[in-house]
């Protein structure tokens, strides 16, 4: 296999412009660049899978809702908030993964409100998590207090890889317009 083929398509040299240097210039969704796309992904199939359980066994739902006994009644809140908190992350987790792919303009802004959504997502999480476990007389795990801070940690990470990456600045900045006629020369 050629150096060329096992390059992505965007990050290809162009080969119209034979006069001019090639820049050596990180481009495409490569690199480091391909980590947020997977993290996006899998968190987007996770919440689905989570908001598919819980209406999968809405009669749960019904039974929080109805409030038949105090206990079931102080679930209300937590389980809103929960509910609220993966919907929240879903639809730019979408929108974001949908902004990468096609190399759009304004993924780096898509994946701002992302990160910013997962961060208030987190807190809202930890919020349901704890009040859960004041009405149930449990603990609060360690793994959904390192769950709360990874995604904090995954959240301010990823603001400043988008906001200060060259992968980033040249994949969805101004050179965005040279990557289309890279890849349509390439299919053409």
């Amino acid at each position: 296999m050629s150096d060329e083929a096992a390059q992505p398509i965007a990050a290809r040299p162009s080969k119209s412009k034979p006069g001019k240097a090639q820049s050596k210039e990180p481009v495409g969704l490569g690199g480091w660049l391909i980590l947020p796309l997977l993290h996006v992904a899998a968190l987007l199939g996770l919440k689905l899978y989570a908001v598919v359980q819980v209406l999968w066994d809405y009669q749960s739902l019904i039974a929080i809702a109805a409030g038949a006994t105090d206990q079931l009644a102080a679930m209300r809140l937590p389980a809103a908030l929960s509910l609220f908190a993966a919907l929240l992350v879903i639809i730019p987790a979408a929108a974001g993964l949908y902004a990468m792919l096609v190399l759009s303009l304004r993924a780096p802004r898509i994946m701002f409100a992302f990160y910013l959504a997962s961060f208030a997502a987190a807190g809202l999480e930890g919020s349901a998590r704890t009040m859960m476990a004041q009405i149930l007389d449990e603990r609060v795990g360690s793994f959904a207090k390192d769950s709360i801070a990874n995604t904090i940690m995954c959240s301010v990470a990823g603001i400043v890889y988008f906001s200060r990456s060259r992968r980033v600045a040249n994949t969805f900045g101004p050179r965005k317009q040279e990557l289309e006629n890279e890849v349509s020369n390439t299919f053409s």
